[in-house]
């Protein structure tokens, strides 16, 4: 049997790897500006290095797994309901399937972090494959669906990997956008 241990990371930089599986109760000791899940692990790295605030920010690599989905719900769950969520992946169907997924996963809304069809149209390029089309989803209005929405508009098709973006504060990002 493997005993419980109290971890404090609140001098951990710039990010601190710990496996899903290995998390039971999360207590913070200062209230964090945002939570942000990153698809890509090199967006991930160059953010917790580049970009200095008090965010929580989590690698789901790729689709999150059940693990990681739990450590999702648990941080949901604790931290305060006015905190937002932002999710910051590849723009293509699997990016957008992924932060469909994310957004599923928390009980609040999700914001797209970098994800905009501004964006796609100045830094996006042609598919190289064929794009699998994606299915006209979550006519909800929420953030997700309206990147959908904007990327089932497009002529041409165009994708854009998160690597090639420059990672900035999801805050800072807000306030250019005016969420």
């Amino acid at each position: 049997m493997v005993g419980s241990c109290q971890l404090p990371v609140n001098q951990v930089i710039p990010f601190l790897g710990i496996v899903p599986d290995s998390i039971r109760k999360i207590v913070s000791t200062k209230i964090p500006d945002y939570i942000l899940t990153i698809e890509n692990l090199a967006s991930f790295n160059r953010h917790c290095r580049e970009v200095d605030d008090n965010g929580i920010i989590l690698y789901t690599a790729g689709f999150l797994g059940p693990q990681s989905s739990r450590v999702l719900k648990i941080l949901d769950n604790q931290i305060d309901k006015n905190i937002p969520f932002f999710h910051w992946g590849d723009i293509d169907t699997g990016g957008i399937n992924i932060a469909k997924h994310v957004g599923q996963t928390i009980s609040r809304q999700l914001n797209l972090h970098l994800m905009s069809k501004s964006l796609l149209q100045e830094a996006g390029i042609k598919p190289k494959r064929k794009i699998i089309r994606l299915p006209k989803m979550m006519i909800d209005g929420s953030p997700v669906a309206k990147l959908v929405a904007e990327f089932l508009d497009q002529s041409p098709v165009l994708v854009l990997e998160q690597e090639n973006i420059d990672p900035v504060s999801p805050l800072e990002n807000s306030r250019i956008q005016g969420l």
